[in-house]
């Protein structure tokens, strides 16, 4: 089953990295290297998931996919030429 939702689990990941990002730059200032390389490893891991397609992009299977004609008319006068 498909996440129905894809902006929300990108967000989610993105969430989740930030406070990783924030819990590594902790580690790194209190002196623990062990923390901080352990923390990088966990970011890389949810990067790869967020850029390796698991999350759609936003929108993404919404409509045929097929571009979008609006035919309208102006809403007011041209703005002049200056």
């Amino acid at each position: 089953m498909t996440d129905p939702r894809p902006g929300d689990h990108a967000l989610g990941l993105e969430l989740q990295i930030e406070e990783l990002v924030e819990r590594r730059e902790r580690a790194r200032l209190q002196g623990s290297a062990t923390d901080a390389d352990r923390l990088s490893a966990e970011i890389a891991v949810l990067h790869e998931a967020l850029a390796s397609g698991v999350v759609e992009p936003a929108g993404a299977g919404v409509g045929s996919g097929e571009g979008v004609t609006i035919e309208a008319e102006p809403a007011g006068p041209a703005a002049p030429d200056d």
